[in-house]
């Protein structure tokens, strides 16, 4: 194993991995931190969770969503929303 790679992995082991419970609506959106892990189950039909970017204007940011159910029939589908609640592309 590479050097980087092994770097890589050790720090994938230092992140926390927080529970993610979300909220059934924008208002009740769970407030999650960024370079953070989560995992959890949608329960419901729709799951909001918010983080804040900070006070630069148009941030890069990135996240990664992963469907780890058995079942093929079981679809994760994200939609990054604005303040408002409004979908944003």
């Amino acid at each position: 194993m590479s050097s980087s790679a092994q770097e890589k992995k050790a720090e994938e082991k230092k992140v926390d991995t927080n529970e993610i419970i979300g909220g059934a609506s924008l208002s009740q959106a769970q407030a999650i931190e960024l370079g953070k892990r989560y995992t959890g189950k949608a329960v419901e039909d729709q799951v909001w969770v918010s983080f804040v970017t900070g006070s630069a204007e148009d941030p890069e940011y990135a996240f990664t969503l992963e469907n780890l159910t058995s079942d093929a029939e079981d679809v994760l589908i994200a939609y990054l929303c604005d303040d408002k609640g409004l979908q944003k592309i």
